[in-house]
């Protein structure tokens, strides 16, 4: 065994002796997933609606993370988590001190200590350091118009009085090992192997973080699979009782499956004997892959799926480019309906419903580049939109008149290419901004009050769109 192969089942095997197992993800470190998965771009939605057991809804109740490659050595990540310590009573306040709950930003900026790959066996250690903040960053009006939107129960809970940045240290060590046969058609359809996996975070707050984790792997054509437990421990997670409560919900040793095909991972994780703790992630990636043509040359019609955040609206659009372009850029034309549920405030009371129309103009460039995998757009337009405020909980006997207006829209991102067939399809996923300018605005009657509606506002826009060549 090599010295520096040696360094990683070290940092391993020290996790494993270190303290109690705990269960949960880690935010700010990379996506927990075999090495040889990772992409240049990744965006992970982990919830506890993808778990093995019952949805509960709570604690981590919701978690975005984002890691992208800068170089070979250098990598990105960003992370939000909603934490929430639901009361007894889901449907009416509970006694102070018994529930609330607090938002968790994470950035961070990991650098590739050390790499080695022979075929699929992988050896890696990345070392990361970046900053953690809490307190409110919008995650009930997020979580909230989200329900609103499904239909689901609203979450009516206080935000506790943290509010702190800390500077957080992390290293992450993985090994990716797998079985060779002598026969080489078993190579190519079937192939087994086993992943180990640790991690481990500190904080200037003194919080510590760990998970560890050892599977099975199993390589199904072009199909991934991996089984097995993982644990995390948790401490310092002292200052409040919603920090106290998902730290203790997240204990246990957890079992964990999951399968990747192509752009899509998907996995979920549940408890093991007394733990609880169940929950699961969908990743979705996206890869510079110079092997591969990406090229879309000929008249397309796309149609793209979004969401917006934290103005909360789901987003359909059709975009048809009708002439064959050889340029570096490509012009359609766009039809965006959006349908928005968005809280407007922290006590799930007041939602602003709107319905939006819009014809426009979209331009996206296609570099012929190495970074031809990344599209900047932008796209600009002109249509309808109409609002009106519905009461919620105590306020649910209330609603306004609805009111509209001209509106002016302009989107601004990236398309980021993850999977496609030269001159046919392609599927992207897209990361940006969007705008709106009513041009005139309203003031409606509301709970005893005059209410402005109607205006200009800002929100972050993501979504997948699948585009083809006709």
């Amino acid at each position: 065994m090599k010295i520096s192969s040696s360094i990683i089942y070290i940092f391993i095997f020290l996790l494993f002796c270190s303290t109690r197992l705990y269960a949960g993800d880690i935010p700010g470190i990379p996506i927990v997933q075999p090495p040889g998965l990772h992409e240049d771009f990744q965006i992970q939605l982990s919830n506890d609606f993808f778990s093995l057991l019952a949805n509960a809804d709570d604690f981590r109740t919701q978690q975005i993370s984002l890691s992208a490659k800068l170089s070979d050595k250098w990598l990105f990540i960003f992370d939000q988590s909603l934490l929430t310590l639901r009361g007894a009573q889901y449907d009416q306040p509970d006694p102070i001190g018994t529930e609330g709950r607090l938002d968790q930003l994470s950035v961070s900026l990991a650098y590739q200590f050390y790499h080695q790959q022979h075929k699929s066996n992988i050896d890696q250690l990345l070392i990361g350091t970046g900053l953690r903040s809490y307190g409110n960053f919008d995650g009930a009006r997020i979580q909230n118009g989200v329900h609103r939107m499904l239909n689901n129960d609203l979450v009516n809970l206080p935000y506790v009085d943290t509010e702190r940045t800390d500077v957080v240290i992390w290293l992450r060590a993985s090994k990716q090992h797998y079985f060779t046969s002598e026969n080489k058609e078993v190579n190519s359809s079937l192939r087994l192997g086993y992943w180990l996996d640790g991690s481990a975070l500190f904080t200037t707050d003194v919080q510590f973080d760990a998970t560890l984790g050892a599977y099975g792997l199993l390589k199904l054509f072009d199909i991934d699979f991996w089984y097995g437990l993982r644990g995390d421990w948790r401490e310092g997670y002292d200052r409040d009782i919603v920090q106290q409560s998902v730290a203790e919900h997240e204990r246990g040793v957890s079992l964990a499956l999951g399968f990747a095909y192509g752009s899509l991972r998907l996995e979920t994780i549940g408890g093991v004997g007394d733990n609880d703790n169940s929950f699961g992630r969908l990743v979705l990636t996206a890869s510079n892959d110079p092997g591969t043509d990406k090229s879309i040359s000929g008249p397309t019609i796309a149609y793209q799926f979004g969401l917006l955040s934290p103005e909360v609206a789901i987003q359909n659009q059709l975009r048809w480019s009708p002439q064959e372009s050889n340029k570096p850029y490509r012009v359609a034309w766009v039809f965006d309906y959006r349908y928005g549920t968005a809280s407007t405030n922290d006590t799930a009371t007041q939602f602003n419903i709107s319905q939006q129309y819009v014809l426009g103009v979209d331009v996206s460039l296609a570099s012929k580049s190495s970074a031809d995998w990344l599209q900047p757009y932008f796209m600009i337009g002109a249509g309808y939109r109409s609002e009106y405020l519905e009461g919620q909980g105590v306020l649910a006997s209330e609603q306004s008149n609805k009111v509209s207006s001209p509106v002016l829209v302009g989107d601004l991102g990236l398309r980021l290419y993850m999977a496609g067939k030269p001159n046919k399809w392609q599927l992207q996923f897209q990361l940006g901004l969007t705008g709106w300018v009513p041009l005139q605005s309203e003031q409606v009657d509301f709970n005893n009050q005059r209410v402005e509606v109607l205006k200009t506002d800002t929100s972050w826009t993501s979504g997948v769109s699948i585009m083809w060549q006709y």
